[in-house]
C-alpha cells in the first residue's frame, strides 16, 4: 500500500527491506483434461479456502507467519465447464470464478496454480479432486 507520500518529490525511497516475502513461498499447479463441473470446483474452493480455517495468518496484524500451517495467498486458473470456460481467481479466502471467450485458435490448457506459503500438493489434489476429473 502507498503512503500519502509515495508520489511527492520529496518522499524517500522505499528501503530495500520494503515488500519482502520470505522464502516459504512456493506454487502448486495442477491440471487437468475434459469438462469439469462449475459447482464442483467452487465446492473444493469454499472447503479449501472457508471450511478448512487453516488458510487465515495467526498473526493479528496479518502478516506472513512460520508457523507451518498453509496459507493460500493466490488462486488463479482457467477451466472448460459444458457451458464454457471459466476463469478462477483468488486472493486469501475470497474467489471468483467468471466466464471467458478463448481466443480463437488458442490453445487453452486447464490448470489452477496455487501461490502461498506451506503449501501441500497431495492435500491440494485430494481438496480439488472432486472438480478436476
Amino acid at each position: 500500500i502507498l503512503g500519502i507520500q509515495a508520489y511527492s518529490s520529496t518522499a524517500d525511497p522505499p528501503s530495500s527491506q520494503d515488500h519482502v516475502i520470505g522464502s516459504g513461498v512456493s506454487t502448486v499447479t495442477l491440471t487437468t483434461e475434459g469438462l469439469v463441473k462449475r459447482a464442483d470446483i467452487e465446492k473444493a474452493l469454499e472447503t479449501l479456502l472457508w471450511a478448512d480455517q487453516d488458510n487465515e495468518p495467526d498473526s493479528e496484524d496479518h502478516e506472513l507467519t512460520d508457523s507451518g500451517k498453509m496459507t493460500i495467498l493466490r488462486i488463479k486458473g482457467k477451466l472448460e465447464t459444458s457451458q464454457g470456460w471459466v476463469m478462477v481467481q483468488g486472493v486469501r479466502d475470497i474467489f471468483e470464478i467468471s466466464e471467458i471467450k478463448p481466443v480463437q485458435g488458442s490453445n487453452f490448457t486447464q490448470h489452477l496454480v496455487f501461490i502461498g506459503i506451506h503449501l501441500d500438493k497431495q492435500r491440494l489434489v485430494n481438496l480439488t479432486n472432486m472438480a478436476l476429473r
